[in-house]
Parts: structure tokens; C-alpha cells; sequence
């Protein structure tokens, strides 16, 4: 398996312990400062924070649409980060996204006050940035998870067990009953935009076998398991793409020579999905991660609607498993 360089993000060691031994002391500190607000006020706009992690910002689909059906005259606006911008201009349900410049801080509080929030909800458990930005961001009324040994959940007015006994959509779900919302929703992406150039107007199975951050390894899976998962989809009638980020493309390429000479005798024997010699190389390019590529945009224009299984970083199957049952319908080992 070839090994990608990513840029410094959220596997950073620096910023990791910068984010531990400078963050823990200043959520304390500052959060001792601020006057906690022991009731949600009236409200008429609600910021969500997610400053990372498109799986994880995906699992937040639900949310808001259940969050727009609850309060359907509130302003709702989602803050992210860089590496989760594009995917999160999918959704439905959202007056604004704005994307955080989360490696210049004051410029990111500069841009969180300016929009002027009633509530603002963080739904990363781990950074301590996150919880600075909350405590500075002029929200009347806060809202985050208090997660073991990360100390961060002095910077709410008011805290949620983060849970990893519980699968992490549940765990977005509980900071939205302290909200008086029961989201019950699953995630799910229902777009019309253009499809990328290359790709047909058809159904189509995404795979994303890559992921980023601290321990990214520990959640991915090991290429066999997608070689066999497409030779195991093909037969019931989809075509496969598979996606990543620009550093991914290597990989990419590697993957899709494995799964290529897998399925290609499963649609001759069946007399589907033949195409010309040049349709194939438009596809491979699009799939493989070719010249085509926008950065940042790879991963989300390929498909119409996504009804969403994800899994993270280790912590069991019950908490970072799939949220829906129909991938476990093909019958494959997880």
C-alpha cells in the first residue's frame, strides 16, 4: 500500500499538544471568566460547529434537517473547516455555511461574533480549540460534549455526556434533546447539481477508502475488503467510483487496478455495463482521481443521493459503525 503525505491538520502531533497543554488551562481559565446561562434563551438563530472530518460532518445531515423541521423560521448556519467545506454545501435545511480559518484563531472569533448568535452548538468532542472558539464567540447560550480526559466542557453553559457505548450519531442526537429537538433522522445527502465530467447519470455505489488524521490507518479498511465488496456489488447491478482528496490520488490509482480485473469478468458474464474504450478511460480518469480533480471537490459531485452507513476512528462497532442498515443487506463481513 503506497503511503500519502498529508498536509498538517488534525494528525498533527504539534498541534495536537499545543491543542492539550495550551487549550486545557485556557477553556479553564477563561471559562471561569464567563457567566454560565443556566436556561436556553429565546433565540432566533442557531449556529452549528463542525470544524473537521467529512464523516463526521455527513452524520450531521439528519440534524439539520430535523433541526429545520423543528424550528423552520430560525436561522440555522454551519461552521466548518477547510476539510469539510465543500461537503457540508450539500446540505439542505442551512440559511449559510461558513468556512473557519481554523489555523488563524482570532480571524476565526472574528468571523463567529460577526455573525452575532443565540445559540451556538459544537459537536466535536475532542479539540479544546473548539470550545475556545464557543467561549469567545458572543453566543448567548452555548452548548458541547464533556468528554473523559479532554477537559473541555468548561466552555459550554451547558454540557452532554459524550458516550463511546453509543454510536456518534446518537451522541449528535443527545446535544439536540438539550435542545427540546428529538432528531431521529438518518443522514442523508439529496442534492441536484452536475455530475463530474466523465460520470453518466446513473446509480452508482461511492467508495471512499481513505481517511486523514491522527491514527487514520486504524479506520481504514484493508484494500482486499474493497476489492471484494465491489466484486460483490457489481452482480446486483451498480457501477463503482471511488473518490479521496488530491493526496489520495496514488492510492487511488492502486486501488482501482485491484478492483478493476475483479469485476470486468462479473459484467461480461452478465452483459452489463459495457462501455466504449474511450467511455472507459473518461470513467477511470473521473474514479482514479484524474487531471479532472478540483481540490476539495472530488469527494462530492459524483453522486445524486447517498443514504449514509460511515465508520471513524476505533472505539467498537457500536459507536463508529453504520448508521443504516442497507449496506449490511449485501451480506458482507464488517
Amino acid at each position: 500500500m503506497l503511503k500519502t503525505r498529508r498536509p498538517p491538520g488534525r494528525g498533527s502531533w504539534s498541534l495536537r499538544l499545543a491543542d492539550r497543554y495550551l487549550g486545557v488551562p485556557l477553556v479553564l481559565v477563561v471559562g471561569s471568566l464567563r457567566r454560565k446561562a443556566k436556561t436556553v434563551p429565546q433565540f432566533s438563530s442557531v449556529g452549528l460547529m463542525a470544524t473537521a472530518a467529512i464523516g463526521d460532518t455527513i452524520l450531521l445531515a439528519g440534524i439539520v434537517s430535523d433541526l429545520r423541521d423543528h424550528f423552520p423560521e430560525k436561522k440555522l448556519v454551519l461552521f466548518t473547516g477547510g476539510s469539510n467545506h465543500e461537503v457540508a454545501l450539500l446540505f439542505k435545511g442551512l440559511d449559510e455555511v461558513v468556512r473557519l480559518p481554523t489555523h488563524n484563531p482570532l480571524e476565526a472569533v472574528r468571523m463567529l461574533r460577526e455573525k452575532r448568535l443565540d445559540v451556538l452548538v459544537d459537536f466535536g468532542p475532542w479539540p479544546r480549540i473548539n470550545a475556545l472558539y464557543s467561549l469567545l464567540s458572543g453566543a448567548r447560550f452555548t452548548l458541547g460534549f464533556r468528554t473523559s480526559g479532554q477537559y473541555r466542557h468548561y466552555g459550554y453553559d451547558r454540557f452532554v455526556e459524550h458516550s463511546a457505548k453509543l454510536h456518534e450519531i446518537e451522541n449528535h442526537r443527545n446535544l439536540m434533546r438539550a435542545l427540546g429537538v428529538d432528531s431521529k433522522s438518518l443522514p442523508c445527502i439529496d442534492v441536484d447539481v452536475p455530475l463530474v465530467s466523465g460520470v453518466q447519470p446513473k446509480t452508482y455505489i461511492v467508495f471512499h477508502a481513505w481517511s486523514s488524521g491522527y491514527k487514520s490507518h486504524l479506520r481504514e479498511w484493508p484494500e482486499e475488503y474493497w476489492v471484494e465488496l465491489a466484486a460483490r456489488v457489481v452482480p446486483l447491478g451498480f457501477d463503482i467510483v471511488l473518490t479521496g482528496a488530491p493526496c489520495d490520488l496514488a492510492r487511488t490509482q492502486e486501488l482501482h487496478s485491484k478492483i478493476g480485473p475483479q469485476i470486468e469478468p462479473v459484467r461480461d458474464s452478465q452483459g452489463a455495463a459495457r462501455r466504449s474504450r474511450r467511455g472507459q478511460r473518461q470513467h477511470r480518469d473521473h474514479a482514479s482521481g484524474g487531471g479532472r480533480w478540483e481540490r476539495g471537490r472530488g469527494d462530492q459531485r459524483t453522486y445524486l443521493r447517498v443514504e449514509v452507513g460511515t465508520s471513524r476512528r476505533p472505539g467498537g462497532f457500536r459507536q463508529y459503525g453504520l448508521a443504516g442498515l442497507r449496506i449490511l443487506e449485501l451480506g458482507f463481513r464488517v
